[in-house]
């Protein structure tokens, strides 16, 4: 069920500019698809299928509604970095996809805006420790030692 319904938002995105303008239901869109990326129950293959679906939602809103990707970019960033270690393939790839979709279409570099070091987000990206971050519910940064 919840594979068909990602899916369906997926179909659906090039079609919900309304919603996107108003914040209370592009934060309901944002909050369902975010979650979606975390889908765990108890079938794996499926799961998985969803946490594709769900990047593939957040690719698509990235490069269709980028002037509204600053208020999520840390929550966004924090998902993309775990999965992208941590996940199946196919679901690390769409989280990486959903980076260079946000740097190609972005003519502000929204990384600075919101002071994600590039060097930072690849480092997390393909693995590397990084003696800079701190985990939380957000980000936070740390001077070097």
């Amino acid at each position: 069920m919840r594979l068909a319904a990602t899916g369906a938002l997926l179909n659906a995105l090039d079609f919900v500019d309304s919603n996107f303008d108003k914040e209370a239901e592009r934060t309901y869109i944002m909050q369902v698809t975010c979650e979606a990326t975390q889908c765990n129950t108890n079938n794996a293959e499926v799961d998985a299928r969803v946490r594709k679906v769900a990047f593939e939602c957040l690719v698509r809103i990235a490069a269709s509604y980028y002037k509204y990707m600053g208020t999520y970019i840390t929550d966004i960033f924090t998902i993309s970095v775990k999965a992208a270690r941590t996940d199946e393939e196919d679901v690390a790839l769409q989280a990486i996809e959903l980076w260079s979709t946000l740097c190609e279409v972005g003519r502000t570099p929204l990384l600075l805006l919101t002071r994600i070091p590039i060097g930072l987000l690849i480092g997390c990206l393909i693995g590397v420790d990084c003696a800079w971050c701190a985990w939380d519910r957000h980000v936070r940064f740390q001077a070097l030692v």
